[in-house]
């Protein structure tokens, strides 16, 4: 409350959708009861998150719908091309909270289907992972128009939360360069915590192979034990599966 920027860093499985969820569920109707039920406009949502995934749009709209159905608010994902008539028209009735992912949200504000100046909450969740993946121009842009820039008939700047599991040199830089200091840092005590029973490695490879590499560290692992491999993006999960298939 008061802080217009903020920065939410807890582990993976803490509960941070949950941890803006509930209070901006909780402002949003109060705002309603004190205005007489003003509800979402046209095309201008009070509440936009975006977040790298398909799988987590839809995760954290399961959570802000369950919150919101006993206090009615409307809320719409967007994480997919498909029925996109269908979810222009979703918005032009009106929506209290729009869960997309970067692409999507650029594609609307392009074709002008949704306006800024209703926004009172703006979320960039798994942030650190966002400006790894080369959102830093959208997200500076974004941020700088929700709160640098005049809105319309108010002179209020939305609350912009950035919500990640690690704090990044790349996430404080940006933060740094972006707001001048001007953001509210919550960190856990629970953050950058090394399991006890699991061995850390780093490889660094450079320019080299890193599919060739990562052949490498397989074969020397045992056998009989199941392995887990994350990618940070859809294309390498792709290439991962195929080199090692052939």
């Amino acid at each position: 409350k008061g802080q217009q920027r903020i920065l939410l860093v807890m582990a993976t499985g803490t509960g941070k959708t949950l941890a803006y969820a509930i209070p901006i569920v909780q402002a949003l109707k109060s705002e309603e009861d004190k205005q007489g039920s003003v509800g979402a406009l046209p095309n201008r949502p009070r509440v936009i998150v975006i977040a790298p995934s398909k799988e987590l749009v839809v995760q954290i709209y399961d959570v802000f719908n369950e919150l919101a159905h006993e206090v009615k608010l409307k809320i719409e994902k967007i994480e997919r091309a498909s029925n996109w008539q269908r979810k222009i028209n979703y918005l032009n009735e009106g929506v209290d909270v729009l869960v997309t992912n970067p692409d999507k949200l650029n594609r609307l504000l392009k074709e002008n289907r949704i306006l800024l100046s209703s926004v009172d909450y703006f979320i960039i969740d798994e942030a650190d992972a966002l400006l790894e993946s080369g959102e830093e121009k959208l997200l500076l842009s974004l941020s700088k128009q929700l709160f640098y820039e005049k809105r319309e008939n108010d002179l209020k700047h939305a609350q912009i939360i950035f919500v990640s599991a690690t704090l990044t040199n790349k996430l404080k830089i940006f933060l740094e360069i972006t707001f001048a200091g001007l953001t509210k840092m919550l960190v856990t005590s629970e953050s950058h915590i090394n399991l006890s029973h699991i061995k850390h490695f780093f490889v660094s490879v450079g320019e080299k192979n890193r599919l060739e590499i990562l052949e490498t560290e397989l074969k020397r692992l045992p056998q009989k034990n199941y392995k887990i491999i994350f990618c940070n993006t859809v294309a390498s999960v792709r290439a991962v599966d195929y080199y090692l298939k052939s």
